[in-house]
């Protein structure tokens, strides 16, 4: 059975005129709002199945008169029960529908709203993240541990990239620890996580003194996992595995 919204709607509007009753009080028999009686009677709307019979009752109407959109319609018990079943198959997936449509917008303007404030590098979360890292010389032998410390912002530049601006200090950068020099990097944080610096700045009279950090990472944010050279040829690495991945990814001049 194909319902007919507009008539079901004219079919209530008619009979309800009939019974001298507003849109107002047919919805407060009903714990309805008048408006959406108003949409019902348009055609804009329909009763779902828990108020069918209810309405019903208060047009002194059948439910399949109601489906139907005509008055006096003969049918049996089994016409109605068949009727009332087709009506609730349609409702349920009419309100999947509407749920489907509903998360589909949600998420579509959540992505829109993501793009709109990541692509100009307005979202940013805090970071202060400090790990071990071992420093191999360049023969791979050992060198030696220190402490490695990312701390600034993490900006999203799309959807799925991030980056990172701040400062990344470790004591084999002497430049990076001293107080009277501040010494800043941009690193965009790939999926992969090999990633190069894409630029660093600073301030203050830097010496020419010690090693510093080379730009060639591989960072992996959320697994906390990062090496990296210095100019003095060694890597701090925070596991062999990622020390092995940057010897793959960034081997040494020859």
């Amino acid at each position: 059975m194909a319902v007919d919204q507009k008539k079901t709607g004219a079919l209530i509007a008619a009979v309800r005129r009939e019974r001298g009753m507003t849109q107002k009080e047919l919805a407060r028999r009903l714990h309805v709002s008048d408006r959406t009686v108003s949409k019902w009677e348009r055609g804009a709307g329909f009763p779902d199945v828990g108020t069918l019979i209810p309405l019903a009752d208060a047009l002194g109407l059948t439910v399949p008169e109601l489906l139907r959109g005509e008055r006096d319609t003969a049918v049996t018990p089994d016409d109605a029960a068949r009727e009332t079943a087709v009506w609730a198959r349609h409702s349920r997936r009419a309100k999947r529908q509407r749920a489907v449509r509903a998360a589909v917008t949600g998420l579509v303007c959540t992505l829109a709203l993501w793009c709109a404030l990541g692509l100009p590098g307005l979202l940013s979360l805090p970071v202060d993240w400090t790990a071990e890292a071992t420093v191999y010389r360049a023969d791979g032998s050992w060198a030696g541990s220190t402490l490695v410390r990312w701390e600034g912002r993490l900006f999203t530049r799309l959807p799925w990239w991030w980056e990172f601006r701040g400062h990344i200090q470790t004591p084999l950068d002497p430049v990076s620890v001293d107080g009277r020099y501040d010494v800043r990097h941009t690193v965009p944080l790939l999926p992969s996580g090999v990633t190069l610096s894409t630029h660093r700045t600073w301030s203050g009279n830097i010496p020419d003194r010690g090693p510093s950090i080379q730009s060639g990472y591989i960072l992996d944010w959320w697994g906390r996992q990062c090496a990296f050279r210095l100019t003095d040829g060694t890597v701090a690495a925070t596991s062999p595995a990622v020390y092995q991945r940057f010897l793959e990814e960034f081997p040494p001049a020859s």
